[in-house]
């Protein structure tokens, strides 16, 4: 911490002690001075006509008011002192000089006291021409109350001339000197210390050229060249008092100030160097009057003047001010506006395409629940991405059981997505370790482009979103290609990445409704059809076979020693039996032809276009040799051989039922007969009537 000041960083009693006695001595220092100077314009008069009280501006009076009210009534004492020590220097020091500089102390004192009882801030004095007129009452009354009656009296007994009239006389004199310091000397003093400027911008004249004219213009009008002219006392009036009017409203406070300063100290020179309207109209002690009340009459003109002039300039700030705030407070709403419209904006163009997006998705969820195929739904989702978003073209590409890939939705002849699957296929990895998937993305990542807060995908680039999909479920890939336009639009990384994961729903619940629907019609140990998706399936076959030329064939198998292979080889190796022959049998049918597991060892199949019976004879004669060489049996000393009854559709609409009932009484007949045989149910009903007939 710095010596002299204290924690809170205010200054400590001892150097507060040393600010005030520097500051009395400033005041003794300037208060004589300036008593110096006010006896000055005696030195300028002519010798026949030097009279030695002719002070016009009692100076110290001025001075010590102005300081006093920039650092209060504790300088006062440097005041006191200044006054005796001037009364001594001057040879005028007696008795007296201790009451003089009582009355030179108290005046400013006592104009202080009534500011403040007032409730006025010596700040505040000339900004405003009601606090500059009680600043003028306050000082008016404590001069003629106070220290014209004292100063006159003493003045009186200084010149021996103790009458009334003379200390009348005297008592207006010092009054006058005093009132005219205090509006002359005081204002550009005080204003000076407080640092009292214009508002910023506000245009005036030079201040230099307002003292030049302060000090010419005087000197002109008052020198002899005017007495000489006629018109003594008119250039006074019309000359002098427009200019400082002119400066009151034009110029600062404090220019003005200096300009009726610089004003009244020229005419007081020129007056009393014996030159002037006022010099030439009476002798010196009735001059003195005519001077003292011309410079009241010009400096309360100016002070007023100036004081109206800061007030307008304050309040002309104070509406600039609030203006300047207006237009920024305007600004920054419309800015506001502007934000909240583009907000707005953005909104209702985010609620439409949500809009369009629930209402893509309640179509593909319709189109889900009620079983549409997954090409289907494809392609439906294809076309609502785009409706909602014109901008793209888009297409679902869904990696294949082979290893390949296909396009599920989208545009199929495009040139740019028709290419994709053998991208896929052959050129889109780049090392084992990174899927297909992500190797496109990498290749298209430069793609995108960065534009202030906006990605955007330029005109006929590509973008690779991966269907997020089960582990077991392989890859899928939506790609986007933006439309070529005028220039590259924002581009919708959410929307798509949405798109994705409705894309990776649907695709995964058209599989899981296809595992479900093969889980509930297809065995689950051989995969072929089961009691129910078989009765399905072929219904449709009896209706196409009613009104094709081709004919149905129903075979019915069952296996001749299976329940041994149980016995003996267990269960396990009874179900592998039981797969290993629904395989061969499905490889010897043609892809429309129908196998079902009805249970245990028992299988069907449902045959089109079977020409006659040689070409069933010749299938059942093949299914026999499949099932006897079985490696499965090998070592063990067991067979299996099936037993084949086969019922054919007539040209009527048969029931399901009925043709099993025929074809599984044609297999008992196969299996009386020894097994591993096939038997026509038409044969076995003729030779059954036979009999019945013999």
């Amino acid at each position: 911490m710095a010596e002299g000041e204290t924690r809170a960083g205010q200054p400590t009693p001892r150097r507060g002690l040393v600010r005030l006695l520097a500051r009395n001595l400033l005041c003794c220092l300037s208060y004589f001075l300036a008593f110096r100077a006010a006896f000055g314009f005696t030195l300028l008069m002519p010798p026949d006509a030097q009279w030695a009280w002719w002070v016009p501006i009692w100076f110290p009076a001025g001075i010590a008011l102005g300081l006093s009210l920039r650092y209060g009534a504790a300088i006062l004492p440097g005041a006191w002192i200044g006054s005796v020590a001037a009364d001594l220097s001057m040879g005028l020091f007696g008795p007296s000089s201790f009451l003089v500089a009582t009355v030179h102390a108290g005046e400013p004192l006592l104009i202080l006291w009534l500011l403040k009882r007032g409730g006025l801030k010596p700040a505040d004095l000339f900004v405003k021409p009601a606090d500059a007129f009680r600043f003028v009452t306050a000082s008016l009354a404590v001069i003629c109350l106070f220290s014209a009656p004292i100063g006159g009296m003493v003045l009186a007994f200084a010149g021996n001339a103790v009458t009334l009239a003379g200390w009348a006389e005297d008592a207006c004199r010092w009054g006058l000197a005093d009132l005219a310091a205090v509006l002359v000397v005081t204002p550009p003093l005080h204003l000076a210390l407080q640092g009292r400027s214009a508002p910023p911008g506000e245009a005036g004249v030079s201040p230099f050229l307002v003292l030049s004219l302060g000090f010419l213009l005087p000197a002109v009008v008052f020198s002899d060249v005017a007495s000489h002219t006629g018109f003594s006392i008119l250039p006074v009036g019309f000359v002098l008092f427009p200019l400082v009017v002119w400066s009151g409203l034009r110029q600062r406070p404090l220019e003005t100030a200096c300009l009726v300063a610089a004003i009244v100290v020229t005419v007081c020179a020129a007056t009393a160097a014996g030159h002037g309207p006022f010099a030439t109209a009476a002798a010196p002690p009735q001059s003195l009057f005519l001077v003292e009340g011309f410079i009241i009459a010009i400096s309360l003109t100016g002070l007023l003047l100036a004081a109206a002039n800061a007030e307008r300039l304050a309040l002309q700030g104070k509406l600039r001010a609030l203006v300047d705030g207006l237009d920024t407070l305007i600004e920054e709403r419309t800015a506001e506006l502007h934000k909240t419209n583009r907000r707005l904006q953005a909104e209702i163009t985010a609620g439409r395409r949500t809009a369009a997006i629930i209402r893509g998705h309640s179509v593909i969820m319709e189109m889900l629940a009620t079983g549409r195929d997954l090409g289907d739904i494809a392609e439906s989702m294809v076309e609502e991405l785009h409706r909602s978003q014109p901008s793209w073209d888009a297409a679902i590409l869904v990696a294949t059981a082979e290893g390949g890939w296909c396009i599920l939705g989208g545009n199929r002849e495009d040139a740019a997505f028709a290419r994709l699957p053998e991208q896929l296929r052959n050129g889109a990895v780049s090392a084992p370790s990174r899927s297909p998937v992500a190797a496109l993305q990498r290749r298209a990542a430069h793609a995108f482009r960065i534009r202030g807060e906006e990605t955007v995908v330029p005109a006929g680039q590509m973008h690779f979103e991966p269907i997020p999909l089960g582990r077991e479920s392989g890859e899928a890939l939506l790609a986007i290609r933006a439309v070529a336009g005028p220039s590259a639009q924002p581009f919708d990384i959410e929307l798509a990445r949405d798109a994705a994961r409705l894309a990776g729903i649907v695709i995964e619940n058209c599989r899981t409704q296809e595992r479900l629907r093969h889980a509930a019609t297809h065995d689950t140990l051989t995969g072929a059809l089961n009691r129910h998706g078989f009765f399905d399936a072929v219904s449709t076959k009896i209706r196409m076979a009613a009104t094709s030329p081709g004919r149905l064939a129903i075979f019915y198998v069952d296996l001749d020693g299976f329940k041994s292979v149980n016995d003996r080889c267990g269960h396990e190796v009874g179900d592998r039996l039981l797969v290993e022959i629904a395989r061969r049998i499905g490889a010897l049918l043609k892809p429309d032809d129908l196998l079902c597991r009805l249970g245990g060892d028992e299988f069907v199949m449902a045959l089109g276009d079977l020409a006659d019976r040689e070409a069933a004879t010749l299938l059942a004669v093949r299914l026999v040799a499949a099932c006897r060489a079985l490696e499965s049996l090998a070592g063990t000393g067991l067979t299996v051989t099936p037993s084949i009854g086969i019922a054919f559709l007539d040209n009527t609409v048969t029931p399901i039922g009925v043709l099993l009932d025929r074809a599984d009484a044609a297999m008992y007949a196969a299996k009386r007969d020894g097994g591993g045989r096939a038997a026509f149910h038409d044969e076995i009903e003729t030779a059954t009537r036979r009999s019945a007939s013999a």
